[in-house]
């Protein structure tokens, strides 16, 4: 953050760099080692059912709804 703020002198050229980068390439890395840390947790998580994915799913609705809320609201 400091890196790129107005004032900085390195500014300019890490825009230029960060500029280059596209989300796909950000988001893989997290989304295998997501996949890695579900699969590792599937034995548990067949032994607590389908309720647990529904708890899940509802969870993360709420986050986004409430998330989504506050956005808009300090928009």
């Amino acid at each position: 953050m400091l890196a790129i703020a107005p004032f900085s002198p390195t500014a300019a050229f890490i825009r230029l760099l960060a500029a280059k980068v596209t989300l796909l390439p950000l988001v893989t890395p997290v989304l295998a080692y997501a996949g890695l840390s579900v699969a590792k947790d599937l034995p548990i998580l067949r032994n607590l059912g389908w309720r647990i994915v529904v708890v899940s799913l509802v969870a993360n609705a709420g986050t986004f709804i409430c998330g989504t809320l506050i956005a808009e609201f300090f928009h």
